[in-house]
């Protein structure tokens, strides 16, 4: 559902992917022309063959994005997914009692 981070991944399909469960993402964010998982990505650092420099000025509604956010900028990001109703595939960590535990898990019920 776009803006509820409501799916977590089954922990049974050991050799899955996230696109293999979910659809390949149109955006990768927080990530490098090295890395990217798509054919646009922003980036945090200035790169132009980003398709986006500011990361957190850009919409992000539009597409199925993928991300993998730095600890730094998860609670910002998961706001950000929230406010937006941004549809994503987002590599989390499960910690529950990190600060921003409570935002993930109480969107995600």
């Amino acid at each position: 559902m776009p803006g509820k981070i409501s799916r977590v991944a089954p922990r049974s399909r050991h050799h899955s992917t996230p696109f293999d469960i979910w659809g390949s993402p149109s955006i990768d964010l927080f990530t490098t022309r090295a890395n990217t998982k798509a054919l646009c990505f922003y980036s945090r650092v200035s790169d132009p063959s980003a398709c986006q420099g500011d990361i957190l000025q850009a919409h992000w509604s539009k597409e199925l994005l993928y991300l993998y956010p730095p600890l730094t900028l998860l609670h910002l990001a998961l706001h950000k997914i929230t406010r937006e109703e941004a549809e994503d595939i987002a590599i989390i960590p499960w910690w529950p009692k990190r600060g921003w535990g409570f935002l993930f898990y109480s969107a995600s019920s």
